[in-house]
């Protein structure tokens, strides 16, 4: 059964688009998660799009949408995991420099 948190979908609301920045919803990513037929995937798979994007990625299918914009979802969902997490609301690109700076 997947899982839900209120808090963790209110945090992914907070990010920016990672298309585009602009204000987001969480779009629940469907390939290779935990979802099945009519049933979405554990909140944990959500990332920030905003309303366009999110509608593009359910219209054309998530292949399609992460090739037109050469975009890892499952890098995006660690990372956007990573900054609930950690209690900080940290863009992608923030989130990259503090990775970076790690190492």
């Amino acid at each position: 059964m997947p899982l839900r948190s209120r808090e963790y979908l209110e945090y992914v609301r907070s990010l920016g688009c990672v298309i585009c920045g602009a204000p987001s919803e969480p779009h629940h990513w469907r390939k290779g998660a935990d979802g099945g037929v009519a049933l979405k995937p554990s909140d944990c798979f959500a990332i920030p799009l905003c309303h366009e994007h999110h509608m593009e990625a359910h219209d054309h299918g998530e292949r399609t949408f992460a090739e037109k914009f050469n975009f890892d979802p499952w890098r995006t969902i660690a990372f956007t995991t990573k900054g609930f997490l950690a209690g900080a609301k940290a863009t992608i690109g923030e989130l990259d420099e503090t990775e970076a700076n790690d190492r």
